[in-house]
């Protein structure tokens, strides 16, 4: 990515990044607006370069080989840098159009604020297509610095994520205040050297206090993307007050400003507008958009100001406090939402009439969204989610969408947004299926003091408002409550209360070890089917099979950090080599199951590992009834490079394939999904038995949009 980066700009070019978690029909849109004439993929992101117009540029796993020296374009300070595409109130993101000497200015002036020289570090741990990751990626190459990029794995793991950052000697860090804020809840103690930097959303006193004891600097930043990632710092000290936005960086200059464009007094609130160095182009190919928020100075003739929404007043000290928004845009975990566009596609609901939405929550880890719509006919819950999440990213997706008769309106005809923020979620679409053990239910009273709601025990907890710092919140409630203590990986494995209930089991199970889940209980005296690396991934497919088959899901108390080392590149490290990695998967199948004929079954880096195990069944002489691979790419490397695809072995029943229902491979991240070819595309050995090489055609209920 890093190298996609420099490469776009050592060329001339303007650089366009695209989240490849994003739907599919999102970041086709984002192609199509920014007349992308190429695209920089690899060959697992192949599929979003789906406009004609644009030229693939793959990055094969020889491109350093084959790369060609490139002399260096000619660029101008007024040209175009990059466009970075963010939540558009009319239903369709909006591209950012950014020059770059607003990135030089940005650069040199954090390099004189925070002394970044060639001896600092910094750990970059934003996704690329959000404006911060410049600033992580370029700074540390501005300054001679080194720059070290955290995998999705990590960033999403609070614990792996500590423990790079005390491994990876870092001088310098930005995070949101969610992003702190879930370190701090998971015990992260801090580093005396780290110079602490905060910004994307409104950093407490309460937090900033436990910054401070946390690293050697605390620094706060803001700025919308309109004016190049940061136009405001403040170093944070001890104190009572609020904390400040700060003062501006070089080259910029705010105007606080009522609604007749006349300057306020200090302390009086008013409307941020903010112009100079950092000024973006505009909205590209957006005119009128763009003519409604960089608009003329009033005050200085020639030059140009962003409208940026925020209320601010000023303190006796020059620095600005922050108050609030004139809108009804949001800031959610960093993440910045035009309520307008979650609202536009509700309606868009061939269902619903009308939609409004709400932020809920005070404190940071308690904020979720809400969404109420007017139907017009009876909807079901879910294709309402479905709807949703094919058009917007996870983190727009309201946790929660409640029907209304009618809005309520304020005297002056408008709806009345503070009623239904403060309004209590009660009527929410779907039906409840309550806990019924005595573990669900002890796990649903955590549930709902985590997530204050009422929950089902099916329902997946990271789809339903939860995130990381929800889940560091959740399992350490588990631990002082009720004494078990789950790691991050199985209760990311199984995110329901009815999927952790039967991974702890009523004996609370070790999940520090190695284990085995039953998933169901059907009464056929038959083998039971075991399936690798996980045990929520197949709760669908045992559900499905319930009345046939016995299926039990084998998990390692260490999978995730296993894989988290293989998506970083250490996929021949022996302790986690498929070969090792089903020794240890095998000593459990053994232990439930010590003769065949063995049914294995394996999703993706599963299949890989299952396929090994069945190796391994073979060479002591078991019998393997049936090996089922599941979107594995063991499964095309052996049709592809060997000719061995097996056939389908008959005791079980075609039919059933059109009722699988588990994770797209999709999700998995995308160097996993590499390596999982690479690693094991040259060293696949014969296997004699049978195999049911096979596609999940549904994912949690959505069918897939490919064959």
């Amino acid at each position: 990515m890093l190298v996609a980066f420099l490469g776009t700009m050592h060329a001339g070019a303007v650089y366009v990044p695209v989240d490849p978690a994003n739907p599919a029909k999102r970041n086709s849109a984002i192609l199509q607006s920014s007349k992308a004439t190429a695209v920089v993929v690899d060959e697992q992101t192949q599929r979003l370069a789906s406009i004609d117009s644009a030229v693939q540029i793959v990055l094969s796993q020889g491109w350093q080989q084959s790369a060609r020296p490139l002399e260096q374009a000619t660029q101008r300070s007024t040209e175009l840098s990059n466009i970075i595409y963010t939540s558009g109130s009319t239903g369709t993101p909006k591209g950012v159009a950014t020059l770059h000497s607003g990135l030089a200015n940005l650069l040199a002036s954090m390099q004189r604020l925070l002394r970044f020289d060639e001896s600092d570090r910094m750990l970059a741990i934003t996704t690329a297509a959000f404006d911060a990751s410049m600033f992580e990626l370029c700074l540390p190459l501005w300054c001679g610095g080194c720059v070290e990029i955290v995998d999705e794995a990590t960033r999403r793991d609070p614990s792996g994520l500590i423990a790079r950052i005390n491994n990876a000697s870092v001088s310098v860090m930005f995070g949101t205040p969610a992003t702190w804020q879930m370190l701090i809840a998971r015990g992260w103690l801090g580093d005396p050297t780290l110079k602490i930097v905060c910004g994307g959303e409104t950093l407490s006193r309460d937090l900033a206090d436990k910054l401070l004891k946390c690293g050697d600097e605390v620094w706060n930043i803001y700025g919308p993307t309109e004016t190049t990632i940061c136009s405001t710092v403040e170093q944070v000290h001890p104190g009572t007050e609020t904390v400040s936005i700060g003062s501006p960086i070089d080259r910029t200059t705010l105007q606080i400003m009522n609604s007749y464009m006349q300057l306020v007094p200090q302390g009086v609130p008013g409307e941020l507008y903010i112009g100079g160095a950092g000024l973006a182009q505009g909205y590209y190919r957006q005119p009128e958009l763009t003519a409604k928020s960089f608009i003329a100075d009033p005050l200085d003739a020639g030059q140009m100001l962003y409208r940026t929404g925020d209320l601010v007043r000023q303190r006796e000290d020059g620095s600005l406090a922050y108050v609030g928004r004139t809108d009804h845009q949001i800031k959610l975990r960093g993440y910045r939402i035009e309520s307008g566009e979650i609202e536009a596609v509700l309606r868009d609901h061939p269902n619903i009439t009308d939609a409004v939405l709400v932020m809920k929550g005070k404190a940071v880890a308690d904020r979720y969204l809400e969404a109420y719509v007017v139907l017009q006919a009876d909807v079901d819950s879910q294709a309402i989610v479905t709807h949703l999440r094919s058009r917007l990213p996870a983190y727009m997706v309201p946790r929660r969408v409640i029907p209304m008769g009618k809005f309520p309106i304020t005297p002056n005809g408008k709806v009345d947004r503070m009623a239904l923020a403060n309004r209590s979620s009660e009527g929410e679409l779907g039906s409840i299926d309550l806990p019924s053990s005595d573990l669900e239910i002890k796990i649903a009273l955590i549930w709902r003091a985590t997530l204050d709601r009422e929950m089902d025990r099916n329902p997946n907890f990271f789809e339903h408002g939860g995130n990381s710092l929800l889940a560091v919140e959740l399992l350490s409630r588990l631990e002082d409550q009720l004494g078990i203590t789950v790691p991050f990986g199985p209760f990311y494995n199984n995110p329901t209360i009815a999927a952790l209930a039967l991974c702890i089991s009523d004996e609370h199970r070790d999940l520090t070890t190695d284990g085995a889940v039953p998933l169901n209980s059907p009464d056929q005296k038959v083998p039971t089917l075991f399936c690798i690396d996980g045990v929520h991934l197949y709760q669908a497919l045992a559900r499905a099979l319930d009345e046939g088959v016995p299926v039990c899901g084998i998990y390692l108390s260490d999978a995730q950090e296993l894989l988290a080392d293989i998506a970083r590149g250490k996929p021949t490290q022996a302790i986690a080599r498929p070969e090792t990695l089903a020794k240890r998967y095998l000593n459990v199948i053994r232990t439930e199951q010590p003769n065949g004929p063995y049914r294995i079954a394996g999703f993706s880096y599963g299949g890989i590992v299952a396929y090994e195990i069945a190796q391994q069944l073979i060479a002591h002489g078991e019998q393997v009834e049936a090996l089922v691979l599941l979107d594995a790419p063991l499964g095309r490397s052996i049709a592809k490079s060997r000719g061995m695809l097996a056939h389908i072995q008959h005791s079980l029943r075609i039919t059933w394939l059109k009722r699988f229902a588990t994770y797209d491979n999709e999700e998995a991240p995308d160097r996993m999904r590499k390596l999982e070819a690479d690693h094991y595309e040259q060293r696949v050995k014969p296997y004699a038995g049978s195999a049911l090489l096979c596609r999940a055609v549904e994912a949690m209920g959505v069918r897939r949009d490919r064959p």
